[in-house]
């Protein structure tokens, strides 16, 4: 494989869009966007537990055939483009770090965490939601209508364990108390639109890239996703300029009990990623 992978992923309205959509202004680097492609590994793997001419292998030719396979989905993924350095974005890669170990060798994994204060994640959720809300429903509002009936109930919603923030929070914690802080590079929202250059500096020397001359003033937007599978319009568009954005959080859910527990324990995530 003459090819470089690394992964994307992190919490949802944390700017992974916008990063990804950066990368690609270097002719070396190709990003996706959201991918399905840790779906295609996922079954390959399961498929090697189940499968009864698999199972019949030694566990030797099995984990040597299986990885062979892995690889070959994943390497093979990148073939159509001539990037030497390839992202996957993908929110499910931090629970997939054991399997990406015995693939490449824990020591050579890189994952980009994008992150961002979980108090304006919600907000940005809520201003699309009532952008969009004339339009139809989201899957959310569906399963619990009494829930999804209000601002704080929608947030509410939005954090438990099984829905888009919370099982994407949960799952980058994990990651990190599974043993993977080395691997796994958070990238906050704030520090990115506020010090764009300094932040891809990082990255670079996270990733052991030369630099890219990134321009900031003009990202254009080659990641096309059809935001109707989502139920929220405009999930993915991103603004051309990289600059500085208010926190959203105090406007939005301006006049609601910001100080209850469940905020202030929102408000502890925003430092964790700062490493503060």
């Amino acid at each position: 494989m003459d090819k470089k992978i690394y992964f994307v992923s992190g919490l949802p309205r944390s700017g992974s869009t916008l990063f990804v959509n950066i990368l690609n202004q270097n002719p070396d680097f190709h990003a996706t966007g959201s991918s399905g492609l840790i779906d295609v590994v996922k079954n390959i793997r399961d498929t090697f537990e189940v499968n009864p001419f698999f199972r019949a292998m030694s566990e030797e030719e099995n984990m040597e055939r299986r990885k062979g396979a892995l690889l070959g989905a994943i390497e093979g993924y990148f073939t159509g483009t001539e990037a030497t350095v390839c992202f996957d974005k993908n929110r499910l890669w931090p629970g997939m770090l054991e399997m990406l170990s015995f693939l490449y060798g824990k020591e050579n994994i890189k994952v980009i965490c994008c992150v961002r204060d979980i108090r304006d994640i919600l907000a940005s959720f809520e201003i699309l939601h009532r952008k969009t809300a004339h339009g139809g429903s989201t899957s959310q509002e569906r399963a619990n209508p009494s829930l999804n009936s209000t601002s704080l109930g929608r947030a509410a919603s939005l954090m438990e364990n099984t829905e888009v923030v919370g099982f994407a929070k949960n799952t980058v914690l994990d990651a990190l108390q599974r043993g993977f802080n080395d691997q796994m590079y958070c990238l906050d929202y704030d520090y990115l639109t506020n010090e764009p250059k300094a932040c891809m500096n990082k990255i670079y020397d996270y990733i052991g890239e030369d630099y890219y001359d990134h321009n900031f003033d003009n990202v254009e937007a080659v990641t096309v996703e059809d935001d109707r599978v989502h139920g929220f319009k405009d999930l993915h568009k991103i603004r051309p300029n990289v600059e500085p954005q208010e926190p959203k959080w105090p406007i939005v859910y301006d006049g609601m009990t910001l100080n209850a527990p469940f905020w202030k324990n929102l408000e502890t995530y925003c430092t964790f990623w700062r490493g503060e």
